[in-house]
């Protein structure tokens, strides 16, 4: 049956809104975007490292794998940034690398200058502005938690390493209690183990040499969407 123009706009849009739909994984409108625990004054954004943890998101009983690697610098709009990069494994569903220029003077707490997300399988695209700032910030969530005690010293041998480490509590803006095992030999967020009551995290892996992950020129997030929706419609016989 030949489709007339209404019809095909009528596919497109209905296109256009799974595309959006799909995009925003887990009520987000932003891929693959996870909050990332950090205790502040332990991180080291020393480039080239890595770290791979296991993360249980206790609300949802889901596990996922997030990666986290520091990169380059690169001065924007007269601050000097530094480059992280995080990397989200979930289930069934694509692989997620999200480049945030971060001001490196605050660390990964701080203002988020701009930022990247590729989609396994799609363009990287550039996140707009209104996603990096405020009450609708999607991209950089990271959650900085104070030490308010430190409980005792000792040494952990992981895979072979062995590693100085401190237990402490620590409380987050929102006052949640956080309890983790730290060390700055372990960079770059020094986390070993941390948890809360919506989260568990272990360090999986960590290590120099660390490369981007994300692959070709990044595109406006409007082209990303057309190009979604023209993967759909390729799948249409």
């Amino acid at each position: 049956m030949k489709k007339t123009p209404i019809a095909l706009a009528a596919l497109f849009f209905a296109l256009a809104a799974f595309s959006v739909q799909a995009a925003a994984q887990s009520g987000q409108k932003i891929p693959g975007q996870k909050s990332m625990l950090l205790i502040e004054d332990t991180f080291k954004l020393v480039p080239g490292t890595w770290a791979l943890y296991d993360v249980l998101d206790k609300e949802k009983n889901e596990p996922f794998l997030m990666a986290i690697a520091v990169l380059g610098r690169e001065t924007y709009k007269g601050k000097d940034g530094v480059w992280l990069e995080i990397e989200v494994r979930m289930k069934d569903m694509p692989v997620v690398v999200t480049g945030a220029l971060v001001d490196e003077a605050a660390g990964p707490s701080g203002e988020v200058l701009k930022a990247v997300v590729q989609v396994e399988g799609a363009s990287p695209f550039k996140v707009p502005e209104k996603y990096l700032k405020g009450e609708g910030q999607e991209v950089g969530q990271f959650e900085p938690a104070k030490i308010v005690r430190k409980l005792e010293q000792k040494k952990i041998v992981h895979k072979g390493r062995t590693v100085d480490c401190l237990v402490v509590e620590a409380e987050n803006d929102q006052g949640q209690k956080v309890s983790a095992t730290v060390s700055v030999q372990i960079p770059p967020i020094a986390i070993y183990a941390a948890e809360t009551d919506d989260l568990r995290m272990t360090v999986s892996d960590w290590g120099t040499g660390a490369q981007t992950k994300l692959k070709g020129e990044p595109v406006s997030m409007t082209l990303w969407l057309i190009e979604m929706v023209g993967k759909e419609l390729g799948k249409i016989k």
